[in-house]
């Protein structure tokens, strides 16, 4: 199963959210009877932009609490597979830029060949940030792993076997 990446899964809520929030502004504004402040002044309204601006924060606002939440989510699925998954031996086949930075640090797909102790070997792909330790995770390195025997594509990196 291919994971999504959150900023898509955020534009994806976004784009539908502002479509929502300009038309809901369109019917408050359409709907809205200016209030005269004094006889002396012309009676005005509140302009349409407002509404359209407050919409669109809420929505941005909403799009960076999902991705957020996405990465906690994942944060701790790793978390849960290093405490409760199953050890095995991961070779590193190969290291793809994913062209995302997490505290100004490239984060990196290593596609793993994961070599269960009573299983087969299957393929893995592990995200992780490849600080100054780069020359660590190199193709053909081996790799002390966990994985998650009900969900084998969940698997978090334990050690480097040098």
């Amino acid at each position: 199963m291919k994971k999504l990446n959150p900023v898509l899964v955020a534009f994806l809520i976004l784009v539908p959210s502002v479509s929502f929030a300009s038309t809901l502004a369109t019917q408050l504004a359409s709907s809205y009877v200016p209030i005269p402040r004094s006889s002396s002044h012309a009676a005005t309204g509140v302009p349409i932009v407002v509404f359209l601006v407050l919409a669109v924060v809420a929505v941005l606002l909403l799009a960076v609490v999902i991705y957020f939440i996405s990465l906690f989510v994942g944060y701790s699925r790793s978390r849960q597979t290093l405490k409760s998954g199953v050890p095995a031996t991961a070779k590193i086949v190969s290291l793809e830029d994913t062209r995302t930075r997490y505290n100004y640090e490239p984060v990196i797909a290593i596609h793993l060949e994961v070599m269960p102790k009573d299983q087969p070997p299957y393929t893995a792909v592990v995200e992780r940030t490849i600080t100054t330790s780069a020359d660590r995770f190199s193709p053909g390195k081996m790799l002390q792993v966990k994985y998650d025997p009900a969900h084998p594509d969940r698997v978090a990196i334990v050690d480097v076997t040098p």
